[in-house]
């Protein structure tokens, strides 16, 4: 296992862990490795997707979920063609530049 050391922490922002850990009857260590794992571990992003999935599903069944009929690949096509126009209309070619 990998050791963390954080320096220059906001002295309410230690205080509130320490709070926090008390409350839940942890070391601070532990609070600040328990909050991590629930944000950063697996057991954290499996929630997060959850619930992501969860909000997704009321949004779809409350009919609040944005609907498109837009190819995305015809739009993704149409934007180069005139990115690339709008490019060739940059470029000027000077009838000197043909001879080099």
């Amino acid at each position: 296992m990998a050791t963390l050391t954080i320096r220059q922490l906001n002295d309410a922002l230690v205080r509130r862990i320490k709070m926090r850990a008390a409350e839940a009857g942890r070391s601070m260590e532990e609070e600040v490795r328990t909050l991590l794992d629930h944000t950063y571990g697996e057991a954290g992003q499996l929630a997060r997707q959850k619930a992501w999935a969860g909000r997704m599903r009321r949004l779809h069944k409350d009919g609040k979920l944005p609907r498109s009929d837009v190819d995305s690949a015809a739009l993704i096509r149409q934007m180069r063609e005139e990115r690339d126009r709008h490019l060739a209309g940059m470029i000027t070619v000077h009838p000197s530049d043909g001879d080099r």
